[in-house]
């Protein structure tokens, strides 16, 4: 784990279980957007429910009640939302479809949430929700884990003045790749080998030209090593990823670069 130093946003997330299919956003966008980000563990989870959505579209819901260990931004709340069920009997898949989640009572997660149009939380396995205690976390070392994302959020408050109201994106890196070896991705940022990841962290200001190709950068706040290789990388790699193309096609935006060993 020490030696596989990753550039861990800068991708298109994607998660596909069965009928579900998620696109996360920029992890540093999701928590300046986000009304609640903290750390919690399930004290109960109860009342399983159908709901209709829409017409002929109905989804199982349950209830979760919280104990709150760590909150990064937002305040505590009464009660999470869950599309999914509560109780899954030994002859039932974990994940039905339909990006139901599934926590269970004594797990520990960290959490990214909007409210709803009626202020109410809710969580599917499209929210950002971060299995810190469960056996679905392959990392070892939860103090790791969460100290890392602490640092993140604490550089995304000490520099968010200055983004303004531009928007962070996952840009496209042509290099990035898995190596079927260690069953890692990486990229040419990989190859740069940056050391300790406590504090290494990069916010970009970026210029698009016509064809969505970065043009110009503005450094918000330097990684700190290897900063002029970094650039180039970033000018010669990365490109705002044609899915997201539209008629008002953004000139400037924001790019987070973190690296961390994991």
């Amino acid at each position: 784990m020490k030696n596989s130093i990753l550039l861990f946003i800068l991708i298109f997330c994607s998660i596909k279980t069965w009928a579900c299919s998620c696109i996360f956003e920029n992890i540093a966008q999701e928590y300046m957007e986000a009304d609640f980000v903290g750390i919690v563990s399930i004290k109960k989870t109860y009342n399983n429910k159908t709901v209709e959505l829409a017409k002929d579209f109905q989804r199982s819901t349950y209830k979760a009640d919280l104990a709150f260990e760590k909150i990064y931004k937002g305040n505590e709340f009464d009660v999470l939302n869950i599309y999914g069920k509560a109780n899954v009997t030994d002859d039932e898949p974990l994940l039905f479809g339909g990006c139901d989640l599934y926590v269970e009572k004594g797990e520990k997660y960290l959490v990214i949430l909007k409210k709803n149009q009626n202020n109410e939380y809710w969580a599917s396995m499209c929210s950002r929700v971060i299995y810190l205690s469960s056996e679905q976390n392959p990392l070892s070392d939860e103090s790791e884990i969460i100290n890392s994302y602490s640092n993140l959020f604490s550089g995304i408050e000490k520099y968010k003045e200055q983004f303004s109201t531009l928007k962070f994106v996952n840009l496209y890196d042509k290099t990035l790749r898995l190596n079927h070896k260690t069953n890692k991705l990486e990229s040419d940022f990989t190859k740069l080998k940056i050391g300790d990841p406590s504090d290494k962290i990069g916010f970009y200001k970026v210029i698009l030209n016509d064809k969505m190709k970065i043009d110009h950068i503005v450094p918000i706040k330097k990684v700190g090593t290897r900063d002029e290789e970094i650039e180039e990388i970033i000018m010669k790699n990365l490109s705002f990823p044609q899915y997201a193309h539209s008629k008002n096609k953004p000139e400037e935006l924001l790019i987070l670069l973190y690296f961390q060993d994991f």
